[in-house]
């Protein structure tokens, strides 16, 4: 059952927590506090071992959102999950995948299609 009344929103599907924030431009602090206590709360729970996470399509890769990302990254491996994805289609996708830091801990991955990474994911 999808949550949300906030610029994003998360399914779970078997072992995997996607969240969407294709809706989330520009985010402010609190907007992003709110969203990682959300995201511990939920990445938490014994069944979740994989996260894939839908980027907006014209998401701008810059000094904040890779930050966000790579905190993201280092937060999902210390609550021992062992899969995460993200997803952006496009020329963003494949920046992504340049950008990512897998080296923290947990398997991590870019995609441009939240089915392959969920695919991925319940591996």
């Amino acid at each position: 059952m999808p949550h949300s009344e906030k610029p994003w929103s998360y399914k779970i599907t078997d072992n995997v927590v996607i969240w969407d924030v294709t809706d989330w431009v520009d985010p402010n602090e609190d907007e992003l506090d709110q969203v990682t206590k959300e995201l511990k709360s939920v990445a938490n729970r014994d069944e979740i071992t994989a996260s894939v996470t839908e980027l907006e399509a014209n998401v701008t890769l810059d000094k904040k959102t890779l930050s966000y990302i790579k905190q993201n990254n280092l937060l999902y491996a210390k609550l021992g999950l062992e899969k995460v994805g993200w997803v952006s289609d496009g020329i963003q996708g494949l920046a992504l995948k340049s950008k990512i830091d897998g080296t923290v801990g947990v398997d991590v991955e870019a995609f441009d299609s939240v089915d392959v990474a969920v695919s991925w994911a319940t591996e």
